[in-house]
């Protein structure tokens, strides 16, 4: 990763395809470098209008902080809701609960009106 001060915030990045045939992935270390870079924190929300296979948003929500992600291709859908839902597993593992149900639960949260 080449960060160019003199032209705003554009970084240069050079990457091979990656195992899930996404064409441009973004490793977590530099979704991390990103992240740290702009000074983000768990009072922001990232919008994600080109989500591909949710790297950033896992990276975001592992932070505690809000995403909304949006993606077209169901190939790439798929594959970042299967992120989400091990990332759950692993929260409700790391929480001691026994199902995503029982994690907002826990949460206090509910899809009720």
């Amino acid at each position: 990763v080449r960060f160019d001060p003199d032209a705003g915030r554009v970084f240069y990045i050079t990457y091979p395809i990656d195992e899930e045939g996404h064409p441009c992935p973004f490793s977590p270390q530099h979704i991390e470098t990103f992240l740290d870079m702009a000074n983000f924190n768990k009072d922001m929300t990232v919008l994600e209008p080109f989500m591909g296979t949710a790297r950033l948003g896992v990276e975001v929500v592992k932070r505690q902080a809000k995403y909304i992600g949006y993606e077209l291709a169901e190939k790439h859908f798929k594959t970042a809701q299967q992120k989400f839902v091990e990332l759950l597993k692993t929260c409700c593992l790391m929480l001691g609960v026994s199902s995503p149900s029982d994690f907002f639960s826990f949460l206090n949260f509910s899809n009720n009106s």
